[in-house]
């Protein structure tokens, strides 16, 4: 019963995902992780990072670190931040902090800052306390 209604919610998104549109890309990388497996989100997570889309792009670099693919959940963060997300930019510079790389730890950190937006607040504020304690 519940495969069925993923499949179904699929159904409604894919002719939005297939466009571009970030919302349905969202729940497409969701919701094909869910029914197919990692496969059929990273090609998702294709479509989006060819729209432009970043936050599915997020999305699946979760997914692939709940499998236990931690490298290419890495390069997929990468390419939210190098686009623009901050959440991805900020998350990699607490990654790169918890492993003593103080460098790059500020060049994510600074990332993260030059890309926030007004709603991201909260982001902005943790980096600037991790920033603070690590130094400028």
């Amino acid at each position: 019963m519940e495969q069925e209604k993923f499949d179904e919610a699929m159904d409604l998104v894919r002719p939005w995902a297939e466009q571009g549109d970030d919302t349905s890309l969202r729940y497409a990388v969701t919701l094909s992780h869910l029914i197919e497996g990692i496969d059929a989100a990273r090609v998702w997570a294709q479509v989006a990072q060819a729209a432009g889309s970043l936050y599915p792009i997020v999305l699946f670099a979760l997914s692939l670190e709940e499998d236990g693919k931690d490298e290419e959940a890495q390069r997929w963060y990468r390419i939210a931040a190098d686009g623009g997300n901050a959440g991805a930019a900020a998350f990699l510079g607490f990654q790169a902090a918890e492993h003593g790389d103080l460098v790059e730890a500020r060049k994510w950190f600074a990332l993260c800052l030059a890309s926030a937006t007004a709603e991201e607040v909260d982001i902005v504020e943790r980096v600037q306390i991790a920033l603070s304690e690590i130094g400028h």
